[in-house]
């Protein structure tokens, strides 16, 4: 619990919440939103700017439920794969507003198809 705390810590010094659509590769990012959809491995999080596709490390965590609003601290990755160089967003931490925290010890390479939308 110490290490989570402290890594939600370290990631909200990196700076402020970024739209969806403004979403940079490679550093950190913090991201909020809402569900909008729920796969057994992927979270679909949209804000006014757009949508993203969440692949949480071990799939969706449980007590996550569409129509929640999620702070998501992670990264901008991009999917070379099957799904011809899609971004989705790895995180590392999910806060939901309710105050659950959810790590993820590793974030790593992904083999999915990923839809994404709204970059405009």
């Amino acid at each position: 619990m110490k290490k989570a705390i402290l890594l939600v810590f370290l990631l909200s010094l990196i700076g402020c919440t970024s739209s969806i659509n403004e979403l940079t590769l490679p550093p950190a990012s913090t991201i909020s939103g809402q569900i909008t959809a729920i796969s057994p491995a992927k979270i679909f999080v949209r804000d006014m700017s757009g949508s993203i596709t969440l692949i949480p490390n071990g799939g969706v965590p449980p007590g996550i439920s569409v129509g929640d609003t999620v702070t998501a601290y992670g990264s901008l990755s991009r999917c070379f794969t099957l799904c011809e160089g899609e971004y989705f967003f790895a995180p590392y931490a999910i806060e939901t507003a309710y105050g659950d925290l959810f790590v993820f010890e590793k974030t790593g390479s992904y083999f999915a198809v990923i839809m994404q939308t709204g970059f405009k």
